[in-house]
């Protein structure tokens, strides 16, 4: 099943469910990438705590490591926002 956003000459854009014949192999498939993902980017986002932390506690750190780590998190973010939105087409 998919959402699919319509739009009609100047009114409020409106949301309609279109269902579409899915093998189970193409869902095995796209549930599998989904849980992926959603692995890897657990991992990265442990990491980029990890690194956030070890620079909050180092004094000799520079800032421009720190706009880094600080990049680096909006990017996790970034990446979570995507999968919630994969997800919510997924069904």
């Amino acid at each position: 099943m998919m959402q699919v956003v319509l739009r009609r000459g100047g009114r409020a854009d409106r949301s309609r469910e279109v269902h579409m014949p899915v093998s189970e192999s193409v869902a095995a498939a796209i549930a599998a990438k989904a849980e992926h993902e959603a692995r890897e980017r657990d991992k990265l986002k442990r990491l980029i705590l990890q690194v956030g932390n070890q620079l909050q506690h180092c004094s000799c750190v520079t800032d421009r490591a720190r706009r880094m780590c600080d990049a680096a998190c909006m990017l996790c973010n970034v990446l979570q926002t995507a999968h919630a939105c994969i997800r919510s087409l997924l069904g």
